[in-house]
């Protein structure tokens, strides 16, 4: 796995709902530098070339394991811990 793909996808279960454009366009330029093609080269030829895709499908299938994960806890847990986080959100206001 690439660094470029490491940074960006760090905690993408809280904040990867989106498809961040700035990453998205340095992660491309990124790999038309690695192929050493025109940075108008079409997108899909690069992450074809690569065997590569775009990093906010990473993302979301993160969110979705993520989110996977969280539904199979035993309620009782999730509760408690839903419980407490709401103590300490309340606590910050």
């Amino acid at each position: 796995m690439l660094l470029s793909d490491l940074l960006p996808n760090m905690v993408a279960e809280i904040w990867g709902y989106t498809k961040s454009k700035e990453f998205e366009r340095l992660h491309l330029k990124f790999l038309k530098r690695l192929l050493r093609v025109n940075q108008s080269t079409c997108n899909a030829f690069v992450y074809g070339e690569l065997g590569r895709y775009p990093l906010y499908i990473n993302r979301f299938v993160c969110i979705i394991k993520y989110w996977l994960k969280v539904l199979s806890i035993d309620t009782i847990y999730l509760n408690m811990c839903m419980h407490r986080l709401f103590k300490i959100v309340i606590m910050d206001l």
